[in-house]
């Protein structure tokens, strides 16, 4: 075969391959779309079809049944060896038998459940600024946010002088009825 031929193959293959990842990117869409309409993923294969997503491992049927989710995505992504989109790794416990009704998720909360799951586990998962969501463990050099101090956010505080207001409030009333009362008894 002549290199321009071959030359002609590869330029449209990636073509090919382009147009394929845009096509997978708009039925994980629409399937996310469906997912928060309270509906079942129009598309199965929405990832398989990217080539970028060749790294898809091979799921168990049974792999997550009975895992929490943090257990059920920290393995996935133990096994994919790669920061993914949540979309991915929803769709990875679905295909590895993750129960999501014992965890009394309806299938339009699922994303969004999934995501406070491991968005509250700093230690374990860490999400790029890209959205996409990887094991804390992979970016020993990015520092962990830490938990602000109640005074340092200022919320303890305006609460705590709020509770303060109240109380001075709430004494200077029940002074007022006695001043009125004493004052009364003093007019008659």
């Amino acid at each position: 075969m002549s290199t321009e031929l071959q030359g002609a193959i590869n330029v449209l293959a990636a073509r090919v391959e382009q147009r394929a990842q845009e096509l997978a990117e708009m039925k994980r869409m629409v399937n996310s779309l469906c997912r928060e309409a309270g509906q079942e993923p129009l598309y199965s294969d929405a990832d398989m079809a990217v080539k970028g997503f060749s790294g898809l491992v091979s799921l168990r049927s049974d792999q997550f049944y009975g895992k929490s989710p943090t257990v059920a995505a920290r393995e996935y992504l133990d096994l994919r060896g790669t920061a993914v989109s949540l979309e991915e790794i929803l769709e990875a416990l679905q295909r590895g038998g993750f129960s999501f009704e014992s965890q009394g998720w309806t299938d339009a909360a699922r994303l969004r459940n999934l995501g406070i799951s491991i968005g509250k586990n700093t230690a374990i998962f860490h999400r790029l600024p890209n959205d996409n969501w990887g094991l804390a463990k992979w970016y020993p050099d990015i520092k962990q946010k830490k938990p602000a101090s109640p005074k340092a956010n200022g919320k303890q505080e305006a609460a705590t002088t709020e509770a303060a207001n109240s109380a001075n409030e709430a004494e200077t009333k029940e002074s007022k009825p006695e001043e009125g009362k004493t004052k009364t008894a003093n007019a008659d």
